[in-house]
């Protein structure tokens, strides 16, 4: 009789399937991410989550991978009394059974890996902190960095997504076909018997809250029980009621119960409108700040514009639609200019705070010029550091002086504009996204395009929209 096996290793499972997936020709990353990453106990594991990146994605690499994995058995994974099943949709459908071991097979090119980032930035933060990886990691090929409030309106696994799942008693979820071998994603949903809607509600209280937390705190971590109801109930106090309920559909889900109470459903739709509720209201009266580069000049050529030079706007701008509060703006005709043409109804506030980097003697070289003038400032740049132009300002000064223009704005209400300049939101994007400060002059920011933050508690919150936050992302990889 075979031994029933309670724990698994981890470890074997990971170097299994990369051995099985890592010969298949066009192969960029392998990772195993979910549950796996923090769990051994085989009764909370429903199944193998494993994102495999490609290259270039068609049907004959889908089913090569698909092929390799139904050779393997549960014994080469160290669950000799289980078969291997392989679930090759997207979202979360379950076909965990006791004898089964669910390799749960996600499949992406470089660009569907991308555009699965944008869109579900949720799955996508979870899956960073896999350790588990063969090649890149997924956040090397393409980082999430942090979670944005829109993106609980915007985006997959959202509130109207996890509410329409609910009230239809299905999971929406994805999956390939192939037509003429090139793979094209369909949507489909799936109908839910009793026990595969609490575990779904389950899942939706988890990921909804642990999601939410993750925004507020701006880690991506798995928080231990005490801490996690500990936050919840510090920054979610209007849903803390529902936690005794999460506690119950937790434990049925470990002891894989077929029953769940008849009002779970009627329960976590209850729970996601109050969310929902206490989440608009939170954020539709926060201070909402919209950061503007101002419009192109002559001198937008490629050299070095800061302070030394005063160009004035070469292009009409339409104006915003929203009503702002107030206006500020840098000392530089450029910003109060766009000010101007932005919203024409308000008189914008002058703070040299928001004004351009002083490029100091680097004022009007382009790069190659300044190469050969000052090797040594390029040569500090080329170690990592941080160092200031000659006569001028680093990435630090700048930064310096917006936080404490931001500092100022500590009791503003409602709608505010802030025309500025290049390098004063790249401070403000590398600050907020974390990104190392050597890295911040990748990071491109488009003329007149609004970079919104929102200001939550003293905090403040990166709120941009996709195709924003997908030239900024693009510029740094």
């Amino acid at each position: 009789m075979i031994k029933e096996i309670t724990k698994i290793d981890r470890n074997l499972i990971a170097k299994k399937l990369f051995e099985t997936l890592a010969p298949i020709n066009g192969i960029e990353s392998i990772s195993l991410v979910g549950s796996i990453c923090d769990k051994d106990d085989v009764s909370v594991i429903s199944d193998i989550d494993t994102i495999v990146i490609c290259s270039e994605l068609d049907e004959v690499f889908f089913n090569s991978c698909i092929d390799a994995l139904n050779l393997l058995s549960g014994a080469d994974l160290g669950l000799p009394d289980r078969r291997i099943f392989i679930n090759s949709t997207f979202g979360p459908l379950k076909f965990d059974k006791p004898e089964l071991i669910v390799i749960h097979l996600m499949v992406y090119d470089l660009r569907g890996h991308k555009q699965h980032v944008l869109k579900s930035p949720f799955t996508c933060l979870d899956w960073e902190r896999s350790n588990f990886f063969y090649g890149k990691s997924l956040k090397e090929i393409y980082p999430v960095h942090r979670l944005q409030p829109n993106h609980f309106v915007k985006s997959r696994r959202g509130l109207r997504n996890y509410l329409d799942d609910i009230r239809n008693g299905a999971i929406s979820y994805r999956r390939y076909s192939f037509v003429n071998g090139k793979a094209k994603e369909y949507s489909d949903t799936f109908k839910l018997d009793s026990k595969h809607q609490g575990e779904y509600a389950f899942h939706v209280v988890k990921y909804l809250i642990t999601n939410y937390l993750k925004m507020i705190t701006g880690s991506n971590v798995q928080h231990a029980d005490g801490q996690f109801f500990s936050l919840w109930n510090e920054y979610l106090p209007e849903c803390s009621y529902f936690i005794p309920f999460f506690k119950e559909l937790r434990e049925l889900k470990t002891k894989r119960s077929e029953k769940y109470p008849k009002d779970t459903i009627k329960l976590v739709e209850d729970l996601l409108i109050k969310f929902e509720d206490a989440f608009s209201q939170k954020w539709n009266s926060s201070l909402k700040l919209s950061f503007v580069r101002h419009g192109k000049t002559v001198c937008n050529d490629g050299s070095f514009l800061g302070q030394g030079r005063d160009p004035e706007l070469v292009e009409s701008l339409e104006p915003l639609e929203n009503q702002f509060q107030a206006v500020y703006t840098s000392t530089l005709k450029r910003a109060i200019m766009t000010a101007k043409e932005l919203s024409p109804n308000n008189n914008a506030n002058l703070d040299s705070r928001l004004s351009e980097i002083n490029y100091g003697k680097a004022e009007g070289l382009f790069l190659e010029d300044l190469k050969k003038k000052f090797p040594d400032l390029y040569e500090s740049w080329s170690k990592g550091k941080d160092a200031r132009f000659p006569d001028g300002e680093n990435h630090m000064d700048v930064m310096n002086r917006l936080k404490l223009f931001l500092d100022s704005l500590q009791g503003h209400k409602g709608a505010v504009l802030v025309v500025t300049h290049n390098v004063v939101i790249r401070c403000l994007v590398g600050m907020l996204w974390e990104i190392p400060i050597n890295q911040w002059f990748k990071i491109i920011v488009p003329h007149a395009r609004e970079v919104e933050l929102l200001c939550l508690e003293s905090t403040y919150y990166l709120n941009m929209d996709l195709e924003t936050k997908e030239i900024m992302t693009d510029s740094l990889i």
